[in-house]
């Protein structure tokens, strides 16, 4: 319950964030996901970012950003640390086309 409490509030925060943007499909992307955490304390990045995937990706399906959050749209993802911002704590998405991308060249 309290997880999809969290998901309805973290779709909201990306519809907001999303206001007047658009994707252009139907190229691939990559997408960076950087984590700027509050306090210096020790984390393992997965254990953040990939909730914060997993909410953003399904609401930029749900808003018609992106068709579809499989590999054939999104073959790329990154994880990053970007420093710790004790003033502004957040997690940023970058968004990268892949143009004329073969599946089969990808090293996985």
């Amino acid at each position: 319950m309290t997880l999809n409490q969290a998901k309805i509030a973290w779709k909201e925060i990306v519809k907001q964030s999303t206001a007047g943007k658009t994707i252009v499909e139907p190229s691939p992307f990559k997408f960076v996901y950087t984590v700027y955490p509050a306090t210096g304390r020790k984390f393992d990045l997965a254990n953040v970012l990939s909730i914060v995937q997993k909410f953003t990706d399904d609401a930029l399906q749900e808003f018609g950003f992106i068709t579809d959050d499989s590999y054939k749209v999104i073959p790329i993802i990154v994880y990053k640390f970007g420093g710790v911002d004790k003033e502004k704590p957040r997690v940023e998405l970058e968004i990268y086309p892949l143009n004329d991308i073969d599946f089969n060249d990808l090293p996985f």
